[in-house]
């Protein structure tokens, strides 16, 4: 391991004190540049993808209680449960809040007419540095409100 690590060195004194090494160190620049800008944009599509999968999620809510008149937590916790194949590991969480209330709290129902919102709230966490113990990551939000308008008349 030693030798390895002095040849190296070796190679790394000689092209750092050689003219001719110029071209070397540029190269290594230019590799990691490269690098670089492949994994940025790895990250950003990734980030888009989720982006956008938590969109679609969201308008499948949106039109699902438009359809059904209720707002029940368990059922919107299902649809995002089977909508975000990933919504434990981005900690995606829904919230939906009617204009004027609902008609009957108890089931959630929400009267023909009226206006709700869905929110949706996510995290896309990018994976700085990972080792045995610990992990550094930096969360990126995604934060969607979806309006809507209820279909169903609710007889009180």
């Amino acid at each position: 391991m030693s030798k390895k690590k002095n040849k190296f060195s070796a190679w790394l004194k000689k092209a750092l004190s050689d003219v001719f090494g110029s071209e070397t160190i540029e190269f290594v620049y230019a590799a990691a540049v490269c690098c670089f800008l492949i994994l940025s944009c790895m990250l950003i599509l990734g980030y888009a993808v989720q982006y956008d999968n938590v969109v679609h999620a969201g308008k499948q809510i949106a039109r699902t209680i438009e359809v059904t008149g209720t707002a029940k937590k368990a059922d919107i916790s299902s649809l995002v449960s089977d909508l975000i194949p990933n919504h434990a590991s981005i900690r995606a969480m829904c919230n939906v809040t009617p204009k004027d209330g609902y008609v009957s709290a108890s089931e959630c129902r929400i009267q023909l007419g009226e206006k709700f919102d869905v929110e949706l709230l996510a995290t896309y966490d990018v994976v700085l540095a990972s080792s045995a113990d610990t992990v550094i990551r930096i969360g990126l939000p995604i934060y969607v409100k979806i309006p809507g308008q209820s279909e169903v008349y609710w007889k009180t």
